[in-house]
């Protein structure tokens, strides 16, 4: 569990250089299917035993070495945003837990 983070972009702006690193160096060798998903904890401010875990998923994509990776995780990661946002606004009242 990473700490400090505050919200779900913030989340992503910070693995995205490693992602980066990671997804170049397997490209190296071979095309790779690539696909992410992330699990959060959620919770109600304020209501005890709110917790809820919640995972957001992109489909599997195929990666080459003339791929455009900066572009793909940028996709990957507005995927992964607009999940979020459905979720959110259900009117759930559920947050990030960042504790």
């Amino acid at each position: 569990m990473l700490k400090n983070i505050l919200n779900f972009p913030e989340f992503l702006l910070s693995i995205k250089s490693d992602l980066l690193k990671i997804l170049k160096s397997s490209l190296a060798k071979n095309p790779i299917k690539f696909n992410l998903k992330l699990e959060f904890t959620y919770r109600r401010p304020g209501v005890e035993n709110s917790s809820e875990n919640r995972s957001f998923a992109c489909p599997a994509k195929t990666l080459y070495a003339e791929t455009d990776l900066v572009e793909k995780i940028g996709q990957t990661f507005t995927t992964l945003l607009e999940q979020e946002e459905v979720y959110l606004s259900r009117g759930s009242g559920f947050i990030l837990d960042t504790e």
